[in-house]
């Protein structure tokens, strides 16, 4: 863990916290296949809350060999990263192999955690909830609060089931976020239903997590929408963003901005890019026949205000084929 002072302007050199090894031998990747992977990162801001600016570290750790793969771990510091807690093990027993996790944090300090599970060794099949109510430092027991039709899965060879010539990229994790007008947990997420790969957000009441509203399609299109990102403003207003074919005959990928202001009822969306790409026609340096990996990145990233949204993704600019950027861009939603 790194911090900055100044508004990111610098940050430490020395001084830099660990936040957890692997049972203290600090094993990473390679034969045994023991990995930290998909870590993420929250602070919960809000001054009403008693853990007001903790921060919030989860991760799944890929444990190779061992009997249980993949559980999901969340370190908490109460001192600005200078010092964390004991990384708690959030999911136990038959839940396993889970990745994609994230947290967000309620006005009152409640956390909530989202991630993804293969059931019997799949990936990505049923989705869970937990929630923590003492900062971080214990878990509810993880609550199945969805399973997929199809899930997207993109991660070639092992998998690629939408249209096109084959890359990877981020394609059917959970996106939490928290309405603290109506007191609700949102999350958005990636299925293939008829076809087509579209983004489904579904709600569940703060008071009742085993409750869940029934996943709605946001504005359905012709082309297949992955890698979704969701974003809650003070006001309540509801943003996703999320890579979208359905201007190019599902052949090219762009980026959609959608909104909603009244819970998710209805939506309206814009296109953000004003031209799509081939993604299998990008990606990182590789010593395979190609020369290089299609590979556009796992992640994307929105902020909400009451203004406006703040969205991030992985767009491209000349040579081929390995100019990756990352792009940014303000859109005021009225």
């Amino acid at each position: 863990m790194n911090r900055s002072s100044d508004g990111g302007r610098t940050w430490l050199s020395t001084g830099l916290r660990q936040v957890s090894t692997w049972n203290g031998n600090g094993k990473s990747r390679g034969g045994t296949g023991q990995f930290p992977d998909h870590e993420s990162i929250h602070v919960d801001l809000s001054p009403t809350s008693p853990f007001y600016g903790s921060v919030y570290v989860t991760w799944a750790q890929f444990d190779g060999l061992k009997g249980t793969h993949s559980p999901v771990y969340v370190a908490v510091s109460r001192d600005g990263a200078r010092t964390f807690t004991t990384p708690a093990k959030v999911n136990v027993g038959s839940i396993r192999n889970n990745q994609d996790q994230r947290i967000v944090t309620a006005p009152a300090g409640t956390a909530y955690l989202t991630f993804d599970n293969g059931i019997q060794g799949g990936n990505g099949i049923a989705l869970y909830v937990t929630a923590s109510r003492d900062g971080g430092i214990t878990w509810d027991a993880p609550f199945q609060f969805g399973t997929f039709t199809e899930a997207v899965c993109i991660f070639p060879p092992h998998c690629f089931n939408i249209s096109g010539g084959a890359f990877r990229a981020g394609g059917t994790y959970p996106a939490p976020a928290y309405d603290a007008l109506r007191g609700r947990l949102y999350v958005a997420y990636a299925d293939i239903v008829a076809g087509r790969a579209q983004i489904f957000v579904t709600w569940a009441s703060a008071a009742d997590l085993m409750s869940w509203s029934a996943p709605q399609a946001i504005a359905p299109a012709s082309g297949d929408r992955f890698t979704a990102e969701l974003g809650i403003a003070p006001n309540g207003r509801i943003d996703v963003s999320f890579y979208d074919r359905s201007y190019s005959g599902n052949r090219l990928v762009d980026l959609t901005y959608a909104t909603s202001s009244d819970g998710g009822v209805t939506w309206r969306t814009a296109r953000v890019t004003s031209s799509g790409f081939d993604p299998s026609t990008w990606g990182v340096p590789s010593s395979s026949a190609l020369g290089y990996r299609p590979f556009i990145g796992d992640y994307n990233a929105i902020v909400s205000t009451n203004t406006d949204a703040r969205l991030v993704w992985t767009g491209i600019a000349p040579p081929q084929p390995f100019n990756l950027e990352i792009d940014y861009a303000t859109v005021t939603p009225n």
